[in-house]
């Protein structure tokens, strides 16, 4: 094929001198690039047809996002087209590519994701250029793009061999421009940043939105370089990623991650993508060698300013209880602040003001209002330009409690994204629900029946916080409430639902939960049928290849609520993993993977209710929900004190009686076995653990650990009163093996070598015994300690101890200007008098500018080989 005319003189323009960025549409000339001082850029590199028939682009490359001046849907056209910059490929005289862009959009640019189709991006809220103060910046929400792609006859099959194409593996070295073969680094400024659940990820020679989807596979090694929370990135600061190195968010700032190899080859592309719930703006793109740097050349990074005051916004949403109006409204696009106006009419003037001082976030709270009276409530947003009108009105009447038990959820105050249902209402009143932590909603029932799923009140009709589904009267009615949109496009997709259901007729149906994934055409409807079995059965409905259930027998019957836990991973269309948990039990009641069932609907969404022909009865206490990755791979026990307080009884999910957490640790070498082990009782002050496996010898960290988190110098003391031998058995491995005791461990991450002199600083007291007893009985103990790095500051301390049961144990870490100290010493006389075992500085070779760490994780630990029962008890833990 013939080189297309826009193919020479985009690259010629792209490889003049240091002019590494292209520009141009809209109003303006071409958009050049503005640093002129970095240093020369090598010259092109062209690797042989024969070996890829790709055109490298050199680096460094800058990309200011041109000299734009209109900032409409042209201009975000002009900059993802091959006018404002080509692929080098596209020159050569072999290579067919109907559109050889540089950067390419690949997702939310063409209509349904067709090149082929008509260009129907939003530029002003999904993917495109804006106006920071008249300067041109790219904004990502919900949305991604690649940086020198190639198309590639590899690509797996799709509608566009550009996007959700790459395969796990492509038989070569990637289809990029880029060589990012040896250490590179990539930078950003961000001038905004906001969102909640979302994520700001770069990938390497990836174009899914699935890590593993890739030559460079998953793991901490894999294709995804960045993935951090969309809302942690800092206005007016600059990020920089290195590979291999360290991540920072901030000049200055703490490492956020850390490779230890180079990601990439010699034919490497990049993808930016910014998820769903998120927004970020970004400005003077770096990719460069490290052995280069060019960022004391860029300008400063300064947070976002809007060249015009904001749009009117919607009507806020509002929900009511006892004397207050709690309001909530969705971000808007590079406001720096809202403020509030109430009123018992339906005006501003003479309305009460509250500035935007006093309000944080985008939700706040009326109070000290009159019950019964209609309150009028406005919002206006400000920015760097002025502030815009007021919105139109929302009204609210605050009203007295609905019952002891209700009051409904208006603000949810969790790090995990929720969305709530807590039954206060009714699902299909308004505000029933709170969605995404704060937006007031409600549930669509369609042209089903509301009256058959409603809030239970009692005698004084005051609502109780329960709702009742109830189709008993008509089994062919249905009644179901449905919300929509809650996934984006791409894989994976990750979704939690977590409800607290009575359904113990066993006459009937209880109650159905579904979730529809309309991208795959798939859907899971998770049954509970207290009419089936014995007890009852919990079912997954036609989820083995789409015309099997699943089904588990379930104490339903027992007239209690029960919480059920589902959280489900999508890794493509046909790959769904689905797990069960009841009543907080981290032994998943189901645990499968298969497709799901086929689905039609062309909507994202989650039902709930029943849509059968046949009769239903359950009870509803709560049902909560979120689309966080995270969230779907926690246990039970790991969402404990992480579920919204205000929706009601959380059974094992609320405030445990201690903090203590169990893993097991297999952090470096291969002595012994993998550890296990359980914690099997807590309370503040005590702790017993079940352990069996590890090693912890002298190469090798391998043990089940039960441990706080602690973020200062502290003091821990702990007494080992008793060790058991599981069932009375008789114990068989060596020495070597055979330990347990008290610890402090700097990090839990494996090292990723298997060397022990990566894992992180630990310091230890050590009991054990010899092979060959019929029972527990300690023959040894000492202090051990474990610094980081090499053997030239990496130091590996020893000393005897002669320790007994119920001796008391201390641990003490101090800070030394930045450098922590460990201390470890013994109590024989129950804590009057303490004798020091060892005393000693911990270093870390590799981070010496870290300083102090910034947490340590305190706690019990046991690697016994045999299953031992070890219990701890006067635990203190005191920060300094």
């Amino acid at each position: 094929m013939k080189p297309l005319p826009w193919a020479k003189s985009a690259l010629a323009l792209c490889i003049m001198g240091t002019l590494t960025a292209c520009g141009g549409g809209g109003s303006s000339s071409a958009g050049e690039g503005d640093i002129a001082d970095l240093p020369e850029p090598p010259p092109v590199v062209v690797v042989p047809p024969e070996e890829s028939g790709i055109t490298n682009t050199p680096l460094p490359i800058v990309e200011n996002f041109g000299e734009y001046t209109g900032f409409d849907q042209s201009d975000t056209i002009d900059f993802f087209s091959p006018n404002y910059k080509a692929l080098a490929t596209a020159d050569s005289s072999e290579y067919e590519d109907a559109r050889p862009a540089f950067y390419y959009p690949t997702c939310c640019f063409f209509d349904q994701d067709d090149p082929n189709m008509e260009i129907t991006v939003d530029n002003e809220e999904r993917l495109g250029i804006v106006s920071d103060a008249g300067d041109p910046s790219l904004l990502i929400s919900n949305a991604r793009f690649s940086i020198g792609q190639t198309k590639s006859d590899m690509a797996a099959d799709g509608k566009d061999p550009k996007k959700d194409s790459t395969p796990g593996s492509d038989g070569g070295s990637g289809w990029g421009e880029l060589d990012l073969s040896e250490p590179y680094r990539i930078s950003f400024c961000v001038a905004s940043a906001s969102g909640s659940g979302s994520k700001t990820q770069i990938y390497v020679n990836n174009n899914t939105s699935s890590e593993a989807d890739s030559i460079h596979g998953g793991g901490s090694l894999g294709s995804r370089i960045f993935d951090v929370e969309t809302g942690s990135l800092i206005p007016g600061q600059r990020v920089v990623v290195n590979v291999p190195g360290d991540t920072y968010l901030e000049a200055g700032g703490v490492a956020v991650d850390i490779k230890d190899v180079v990601i990439g080859t010699e034919n490497s592309f990049l993808q930016l993508r910014v998820s769903s719930g998120g927004t970020a703006i970004i400005d003077d793109l770096l990719i460069e060698k490290q052995s280069e740097d060019g960022q004391a050349s860029l300008p400063e990074c300064k947070p976002f300013q809007a060249a015009e005051a904001p749009k009117a916004p919607e009507a806020p949403g509002t929900v009511v209880g006892d004397s207050y109006v709690q309001v909530g409204w969705p971000d808007i696009l590079g406001a720096t602040g809202y403020e509030l106006a109430y009123n018992t009419v339906d005006s501003t003037d003479g309305a009460t003001i509250v500035p935007a001082a006093d309000i944080v976030g985008t939700s706040h709270l009326l109070d000290e209002l009159e019950n019964g009276t209609t309150y009028y409530v406005f919002l206006r947003a400000e920015n760097s330009a002025g502030i815009s009108d007021w919105s139109p009105s929302a009204s609210a009447t605050p009203e007295a409690p609905q019952g002891e038990a209700c009051v409904p959820t208006s603000q949810v105050d969790t790090v995990i994204p929720w969305s709530v249902y807590d039954g206060c209402r009714s699902p299909s009143e308004e505000a029933s629900i709170v969605y995404n932590t704060s937006t007031p909603g409600t549930f669509d029932f369609g042209s089903s029946d509301t009256s058959m799923f409603v809030a239970i009140a009692n005698e004084n009709e005051e609502n109780i916080g329960h709702a009742k589904l109830d189709t008993t009267t008509d089994a062919g009615a249905r009644s179901r409430g449905e919300v929509y949109d809650i996934f984006t496009e791409g894989y994976p997709k990750h979704f939690t639902a977590i409800a607290r259901i009575k359904a113990d007729n066993a006459a009937q149906r209880g109650f159905e939960l579904q979730t529809y994934f309309a991208e795959a055409g798939k859907r899971v409807n998770m049954m509970l049928r207290p009419d089936q079995g014995e007890t009852g059965e919990v079912r997954l409905e036609k989820f083995i290849n789409g015309d099997t259930d699943v089904k588990v027998g379930e104490s339903l019957l027992d007239g209690e609520f029960h919480i059920y836990h589902i959280a489900f991973t999508m890794t493509d269309a046909d790959t769904l993993n689905a797990k069960v948990f009841v009543d907080g039990s981290d032994t998943p009641i189901i645990d499968e993977t298969s497709t799901g069932r086929e689905d039609s609907s062309a909507n994202n969404k989650l039902r709930v209710g029943e849509d059968s022909s046949s009769a239903h009865l359950a009870e509803v206490d709560w049902i909560i929900w979120t689309t966080d990755a995270m969230t779907a791979a926690k246990l039970p026990s790991e969402l404990v004190d992480q579920l919204p307080t205000t929706v009601g009884e959380l059974g094992d999910y609320g405030t445990s009686t201690s903090a203590w957490g169990g893993s097991a640790l297999d952090l470096a070498g291969a002595s012994g076995s993998a550890p296990v082990g359980e914690v099997v009782s807590s309370t503040e002050d005590a702790v017993t653990i079940k352990a069996s496996g590890g090693s912890v010898s002298s190469d090798s960290v391998r043990k089940f650990f039960a441990y706080q988190e602690v973020t200062a110098p502290f003091t821990f003391t702990a007494r080992l009163s008793s060790v058991a031998l599981a069932d009375g058995a008789a114990h068989t491995v060596d020495s070597n093996s055979y330990r347990f005791g008290i610890a402090v461990m700097e990090s839990l991450d494996a090292s990723l070598s298997g060397d022990i002199k990566e894992v992180g600083r630990f310091a230890t007291i050590d009991y054990w015994v010899e092979h060959g007893e019929t029972d527990v009985a300690l023959t040894g103990s000492r202090a051990h300690k474990l610094d980081v790095g090499d053997t030239e500051q990496s130091k590996r301390s020893r000393s005897s101890a002669d320790l007994a049961l119920d001796d008391l144990l201390k641990i003490e870490i101090i800070d030394e200007d930045g450098t922590p100290r460990v201390i470890r010493s013994v109590s024989k006389d129950n804590g009057a008098s303490f004798t020091q075992l060892n005393s000693s500085a911990f270093k870390d070779e590799g981070m010496p500018a870290a300083g102090f760490p910034t947490s340590w994780y305190v706690g019990v630990y046991g690697a016994p080989g045999d299953e031992l029962v070890l219990e701890f008890t006067d635990i203190e833990i005191t920060e300094q």
